[in-house]
C-alpha cells in the first residue's frame, strides 16, 4: 500500500502540474485513497472488497422523503426507520401480550429498522405515484428494488450475509412482515398528518390517502386497532399539552 500511495503522488504531481488543476486533483486522489483504507480483503480473484454496509446506512439521513411535496419538516430515512421500529416494537407487544400472538417483537423491531434497505442501498425513495402508477410500474420497481437490496446485502463480508440476508431481503406475507408494513404506513401517516397540522395544504391529498391505509391496518389486526386507539391520537399534539396531561405526582418531601 505505502508503495502504492508513493507512486500515485508522484504521478498526480506530474500530471496536474497547473496549481488550481492540482488542488482539485489531489483531492479526488485522497477520497480514493480513503476509500482503499476502508477496504477489508482480497478476494480469491484478488478484487478489492469493501465492506461499505455502515457506510451506506450512516448516509440513510441524507435520504429525503415526500420528494415531491414542500416540506415544513425534513423527514429523512434514519428517522422514519427508528420511528417505525418503535411503533412497529409496540405494535408486536400489544399483539404478544394482550391478543396472544406468538410473534416475537424483537424480531419485528429488527425488520422495521431494515426495512427501507433498498433505498439506502442505492435506490433512494421513489415516490408512490410513480411505485403504484400501474401493475407494469409497480412489477418493474419492485424488480429494482430487490436489486439494490442485494447490493447491499453484498456490501457485507461473505461471513454475515447468511445472518443479515432475510432482514435486507425481506419476505413478504407474513404476520411479521404484515405488521413492519403497517408501522411504515402509521409513520407516513404522522409525517404527513405533522405537515397539515402545521398549515401545509400541499400534504392533504396524501394525508387522506395515508389515513385510508392506516384504517386498513386497524380493520386487520387487532393490535393495530388498539395502537391507534390508545396511542395515536395523541401523537402530534403540542409539548405544552403532552406534559399537561402527564399526572403529577405529590413531592414526597412534603
Amino acid at each position: 500500500m505505502s508503495k502504492l500511495f508513493a507512486v500515485s503522488i508522484v504521478l498526480v504531481l506530474h500530471v496536474f502540474r497547473n496549481s488550481s488543476v492540482l488542488i482539485v486533483g489531489t483531492l479526488y486522489f485522497l477520497q480514493d485513497i480513503r476509500d482503499l483504507i476502508y477496504l477489508s480483503k482480497l478476494n480469491n480473484k484478488g478484487v478489492i472488497i469493501l465492506n461499505n454496509f455502515l457506510s451506506a446506512w450512516m448516509r440513510a439521513k441524507n435520504i429525503d422523503r415526500w420528494s415531491l411535496e414542500t416540506n415544513l419538516v425534513n423527514f429523512n430515512d434514519a428517522t422514519h426507520s427508528f420511528e417505525c421500529t418503535v411503533v412497529g416494537h409496540m405494535i408486536s407487544v400489544i399483539d404478544r401480550d394482550i391478543y396472544g400472538s406468538a410473534i416475537n417483537p424483537e424480531r419485528v423491531a429488527i425488520l422495521c429498522t431494515y426495512h427501507e434497505s433498498d433505498e439506502v442501498g442505492g435506490m433512494g425513495d421513489l415516490n408512490s405515484r410513480a411505485k403504484y402508477f400501474d401493475p407494469e410500474c409497480t412489477k418493474a420497481i419492485k424488480f429494482l428494488e430487490n436489486i439494490f437490496e442485494e447490493n447491499l446485502l453484498k456490501s457485507l463480508p461473505q461471513e454475515l450475509q447468511a445472518s443479515f440476508s432475510e432482514l435486507i431481503v425481506q419476505k413478504k406475507g407474513t404476520r411479521e412482515a404484515d405488521i413492519c408494513k403497517a408501522a411504515d404506513d402509521i409513520c407516513a401517516f404522522l409525517e404527513s398528518q405533522k405537515e397539515v397540522l402545521l398549515g401545509n395544504q400541499d400534504f392533504i391529498d396524501c394525508h387522506k390517502s395515508c389515513e385510508q391505509k392506516v384504517k386498513h391496518w386497524g380493520e386487520k389486526f387487532e393490535c393495530v386497532k388498539y395502537f391507534i386507539d390508545h396511542f395515536l391520537t395523541g401523537v402530534n399534539q403540542s409539548v405544552d399539552r403532552m406534559f399537561n396531561d402527564v399526572q403529577r405526582l405529590p413531592n414526597s418531601d412534603n
